[in-house]
């Protein structure tokens, strides 16, 4: 596994997961381990804020949007949960030497190994990897629509007309690297038939819900 950084949106997750007393850690590990494998990170929230009685809505959403990210990592990787941990400490460590004494290191990397071995968040996060497990992944989208100016044979004199112009601007994911963006222009028949495509994409996956869930069969 190639050395990590720690991203700033789940430094505060880490941070909060280092600070919790020994007991809340106990109720918290306790609470992960009554979750039903199938769930939901909606519902595994809701079920800290009602078995951690120190915890607040922000508090549950960041420690598991934080879990989450980390099961991710473990998966894609395929490391264990002792590795992790171990890494997970070196890189907040080269980042700020002080983030945790030495004599604390043993005690928090049991910590995160325990964090790490819970397997409701274990298949969810195989779940997210089977679904994300392509080279390019769709991050944002926008439409852009301009108007642009048609000149006749003397460019002096006003325009006779306008064309206006839509252009669709895709962000997206390579492989583990930085954003990449497309720009693809289209027409008003275009827009028309991407309309299409995505209502025709939404039937299907409203067919094919419906489908599993009368068999009984959970959609992670």
């Amino acid at each position: 596994m190639p050395a990590i950084s720690i991203p700033d949106d789940h430094k505060l997750g880490l941070e909060q997961i280092r600070d919790l007393p020994l007991d809340t850690v106990s109720q918290l590990i306790a609470a992960l381990r009554e979750c039903p494998k199938a769930s939901d990170a909606g519902s595994t929230v809701k079920l800290l804020i009602d078995r951690v009685p120190s915890f607040s809505p922000p508090d549950a959403q960041r420690i598991i949007n934080t879990l989450d990210s980390l099961y991710e990592l473990k998966g894609h990787f395929e490391v264990s949960s002792e590795t992790l941990a171990g890494d997970l400490i070196a890189a907040a460590l080269r980042s700020n030497r002080h983030w945790l004494p030495q004599a604390e290191v043993p005690t928090f990397k049991e910590r995160l190994i325990e964090l790490l071995s819970i397997g409701s968040l274990a298949v969810r996060a195989k779940a997210r990897v089977l679904e994300r497990d392509h080279n390019q992944l769709f991050h944002d989208g926008r439409i852009l629509t301009d108007l642009r100016p048609v000149f006749g044979l003397d460019p002096s004199e006003e325009p006779v007309g306008v064309v206006i112009s839509h252009t669709l601007k895709v962000v997206f994911h390579e492989g583990l690297g930085e954003h990449k963006e497309l720009y693809l222009v289209l027409d008003l028949n275009d827009l028309a038939h991407l309309r299409e495509v995505v209502d025709r994409a939404e039937k299907k996956h409203s067919v094919l819900r419906s489908m599993l869930e009368s068999k009984g069969i959970k959609i992670l």
